[in-house]
């Protein structure tokens, strides 16, 4: 179940990792405003960090 968990949560991070990539792109293109793309790369990088700490937290889990 922990290694199941483990795998999810790091998918989870590679998909925020990617689409927060495509949003830049767009806020490149002026398609998006730059205040709320901030706001979502430091979104996306608390949910990041949590993400990781639970992965630490539940590796001592059996």
């Amino acid at each position: 179940m922990v290694a199941r968990l483990h795998s999810n949560l790091h998918n989870v991070t590679q998909n925020i990792y990617h689409v927060t990539r495509l949003m830049e792109s767009d806020a490149d293109d002026g398609n998006l405003d730059k205040g709320q793309m901030e706001k979502i790369k430091n979104d996306a990088e608390s949910i990041t960090v949590a993400t990781v700490r639970l992965i630490y937290m539940t590796s001592k889990l059996k």
